[in-house]
C-alpha cells in the first residue's frame, strides 16, 4: 500500500500566465511564479471549474487507480492549468513532478505519422504508393482467409498491395499478438515480431507472416507505424531517430523526447505500475518497462519513445496552429487537417481495439471523434488525438482551441483519466 499521500507537498495545480514554453511560443515565456487566476478567464474558461481537476485526479491516486499523473492544459496556446499528483516512484518516495519522464509508448505514433507526412510533402513518396516501391518485402503477401476442417491455415492473395496510407490509418492487415487471438497473432508471438533487433528485422519477419486482413478492409491496430519508421528511412536516407531529431524535435523544441534516457535523466523517470484490485504494485514485465537507459537498436516508431508533458505541448501546439512552429511551418495546413479527420472507410468504421469505439474514426496517426454516441459521449465532435500503453493520453479539440495532456504510467491501459478529466475541462470551457 502507500504511504501518505504526496499531495500536499506536490501538487502544482495552477492558473498560470504562461505562454507554451519552445520555439512555438506565441509570447516571451514566463515562469510558473507568475501566477494569474484572470488568465484562464481571458481565454474563455472558468478558473474554479479548473480547480476541480486536483480532488477528481486526487481521488483517483487514493483508490488506488493510478499510482500519480501530470494534467496539463491549454487553451488558445495558454496553459491555463499545469499540476501534478501523487509519485513517480512510490517505494523511494519521489513525488509526480511536471518534470516528470514518461514512456508514452503509442503516443509516439502521431509524431512518427507527421514524420512520414513531411516526407509526402516533399514529394518524396505518395500516400497512394503500395508500400513495396520504398520496402520490397512487402510485395507478394498472403492474408490469412480462416482455418480448414484439418486445422490448417487458409491463405489468399492480397486483393491489392499495402499503401503508405493503410499504414498511417491501420487498415494493413498488420497486426499486434496481444490484441489478436487468431494464428496470425501467434505467429507474431512466436517469432518475437514486436522484440525485434531492429526495423529491418521486424520487416524480414513480417514477409513470412500472412496479413491479419486484406488491406484497406479493417481497422486492425497493430506494427504498422513500426513500419512506417523503417519506411522514413528508407525513404530519407537518414536514421529514424536523426530524421526525427532534425525534422520534429529541433524545430519543435522537444529536448527530452527520445528513444533513450540520459544517464542524468534517470532521478526523472516515472516506474510503471500494475493495479491488481484495490493495490498498486510495480510493473516487472519487461516488455512493457523497458529499458530506456541502454543504447537501443529497435527504435518503434509505434512505441518507442519518452517525453516529457511539456515537451509533448509543443508538438500538440504545432498540431493545433496547423502545422506551424513560431515562423517555420513543418507541415502545412491542408496536410493538419487530412491527418485529423476521418481516414477509414465505411467497411472499417468506427475503430476497435479490445471494443468497438462508436463514434470515433481514425486520420493519419490520430483518432477522431466524429459523433457522439454512448461511448463517445463527453467528448466534443472533431476532437482528436491518441493514447499509449501505459494510460498515457492526449486531446486536442480544434472547436475549443483546447490542448488536454494527462500522462500517467499504470496497467493495464485504462481510458480512466481521460474520462475524469474530459468533462471537468469542457464544463470549464464556460468562465461563469
Amino acid at each position: 500500500m502507500f504511504s501518505a499521500s504526496p499531495f500536499q507537498r506536490n501538487s502544482m495545480t495552477m492558473l498560470v500566465t504562461l505562454f507554451l514554453l519552445g520555439t512555438c511560443q506565441h509570447g516571451n515565456a514566463q515562469t510558473p511564479s507568475d501566477v494569474s487566476i484572470t488568465n484562464a478567464k481571458r481565454v474563455g474558461m472558468s478558473p474554479n471549474k479548473l480547480q476541480k481537476i486536483t480532488p477528481a485526479v486526487e481521488a483517483l491516486i487514493e483508490e488506488q487507480k493510478l499510482a500519480g499523473a501530470v494534467v496539463l492544459v491549454a487553451k488558445k496556446g495558454q496553459i491555463v492549468f499545469t499540476g501534478s499528483f501523487g509519485w513517480a516512484d512510490i517505494a523511494n518516495q519521489k513525488s509526480m513532478q511536471t518534470e516528470t519522464i514518461f514512456r508514452i509508448y503509442s503516443m509516439t505514433k502521431p509524431i512518427t505519422s507527421i514524420a512520414v507526412l513531411i516526407l509526402h510533402e516533399r514529394k518524396l513518396l505518395n500516400l497512394d504508393d503500395p508500400v513495396s516501391r520504398y520496402i520490397p518485402e512487402f510485395e507478394n503477401l498472403n492474408v490469412y482467409a480462416g482455418s480448414d476442417q484439418n486445422d490448417q491455415l487458409v491463405l489468399e492473395d492480397m486483393n491489392r498491395e499495402i499503401t503508405v496510407r493503410d499504414l498511417l490509418r491501420h487498415t494493413s492487415g498488420l497486426t499486434y499478438d496481444f490484441l489478436d487471438t487468431s494464428p496470425v497473432g501467434e505467429m507474431y508471438s512466436e517469432r518475437q515480431v514486436e522484440n525485434s533487433d531492429n526495423l529491418a528485422v521486424m520487416v524480414e519477419k513480417l514477409k513470412e507472416i500472412p496479413l491479419a486482413s486484406q488491406p484497406g478492409e479493417k481497422f486492425t491496430y497493430g506494427v504498422s507505424t513500426d513500419v512506417l519508421g523503417f519506411l522514413v528511412e528508407k525513404v530519407s536516407g537518414m536514421s529514424f531517430p536523426d530524421f526525427l531529431h532534425k525534422e520534429v524535435f529541433a524545430p519543435l523544441n522537444m529536448t527530452e523526447t527520445a528513444f533513450q534516457l540520459p544517464e542524468s535523466a534517470k532521478s526523472r523517470f516515472a516506474k510503471v505500475y500494475d493495479s491488481q484490485g484495490e493495490r498498486i504494485v510495480e510493473a516487472k514485465d519487461s516488455r512493457i518497462v523497458g529499458e530506456f537507459l541502454n543504447q537501443p537498436t529497435m527504435f518503434s516508431g509505434g512505441g518507442g519513445l519518452i517525453s516529457t508533458a511539456r515537451d509533448y505541448l509543443n508538438f500538440c501546439e504545432m498540431l493545433r496552429r496547423k502545422g506551424k512552429c513560431g515562423a517555420r511551418r513543418i507541415v502545412s495546413g491542408k496536410t493538419i487537417k487530412a491527418m485529423t479527420q476521418n481516414q477509414l472507410p465505411a467497411a472499417a468504421y468506427p475503430i476497435s481495439i479490445i471494443e468497438k469505439q462508436e463514434g470515433v474514426g481514425f486520420g493519419l496517426g490520430v483518432s477522431v471523434v466524429t459523433e457522439i454516441t454512448e461511448f463517445s459521449d463527453t467528448a466534443h465532435v472533431g476532437e482528436y488525438g491518441w493514447d499509449g500503453i501505459a494510460s498515457t493520453h492526449f486531446w486536442i479539440s480544434p472547436k475549443d482551441d483546447l490542448i488536454v495532456i494527462a500522462l500517467s504510467q499504470n496497467m493495464p491501459f485504462s481510458h480512466q483519466l481521460r474520462d475524469v478529466l474530459r468533462p471537468i475541462v469542457y464544463e470549464a470551457l464556460s468562465p461563469q
